[in-house]
């Protein structure tokens, strides 16, 4: 089963050269639960899709389009075979030319039903010329690295950050305590009103909340979380599959399949069997 630590704060560790981290990254369709780091992450997409959810609301993401998720903000992902370039950027490195910077929240444009302005097309270009240079480390790759990354933090941070209210921060921190008893407790059976009074929160209250700031209801996420933890066991164990339903929390084995291929577009026993060639 997964691990406690695959929860809750995503602790980073940056390339040394560099100070930020930058990768690419290919994934398989699948499902990444809520979590939050320290870091102003950029995900540009180069092939496939991949959805991001956060403050109710839901950012899909095509070739050559890009989000920018800021620092403690809540978030979770869903995505079908996809090819990425990431960048996450330590506040403490930003804070040295731009103050408050763990409070910015962005805006970016959807390519779908907004106009892009040369400033979207810059910060593209910027992303794809920074993650080659750091690919290939030719000589003063340093130089031309940070210089790039620079430039565009400079037209993300001009062009689309605002900063958020403190009450918000302080909302976004409780909420940060029930995620981690939700990663801890998800093979019980939690609902709305049990986790409303563990919390002391008013479960209309407390729903509203969940769902403006992940982007997705709580009942939905309790689904995603215990069908993580199943796609792993159905790899990593020989139990039965209706059984591995059962001991992850999911009662209903019919709503549950439909999501179960929903999240990672095949049923459990095409999952097992893949596994297993």
């Amino acid at each position: 089963m997964i691990q406690q630590a695959d929860l809750k704060h995503e602790i980073i560790t940056d390339n040394a050269d560099v100070g930020v981290r930058v990768f690419v990254s290919e994934e398989q369709a699948g499902f990444k639960s809520l979590h939050w780091h320290n870091h102003l992450e950029i995900v540009l997409v180069l092939s496939g899709t991949v959805t991001f959810r956060f403050e109710n609301q839901a950012f899909e993401l095509h070739e050559n389009e890009f989000i920018v998720v800021g620092s403690g903000i809540i978030h979770s992902t869903t995505n079908e075979i996809n090819r990425s370039l990431v960048l996450q950027i330590p506040t403490t490195l930003i804070e040295r030319y731009w103050p408050n910077s763990e409070a910015l929240r962005f805006t970016i444009p959807n390519p779908q039903n907004d106009e892009l302005t040369h400033a979207y097309y810059t910060i593209v270009e910027l992303l794809r010329d920074m993650t080659a240079v750091y690919l290939q480390k030719a000589p003063g790759y340093l130089l031309r690295f940070n210089g790039q990354m620079l430039n565009a933090l400079f037209f993300i941070i001009t062009n689309y950050a605002h900063k958020l209210p403190t009450a918000t921060i302080k909302e976004t921190s409780r909420l940060k305590n029930l995620l981690a008893y939700i990663h801890q407790a998800y093979a019980q059976p939690l609902t709305v009103q049990s986790l409303a009074a563990e919390f002391h929160y008013h479960p209309d209250y407390l729903s509203r909340l969940f769902k403006q700031q992940a982007g997705m209801s709580l009942t939905r996420y309790l689904y995603q979380i215990r069908l993580k933890h199943i796609y792993q066991d159905l790899i990593d164990t020989e139990f039965p599959i209706n059984e591995i339903f059962q001991q992850n929390g999911v009662t209903n084995t019919k709503l549950g399949m439909k999501i179960f291929k929903e999240q990672y577009a095949d049923t459990p026993y095409q999952i097992r069997k893949k596994a297993r060639r």
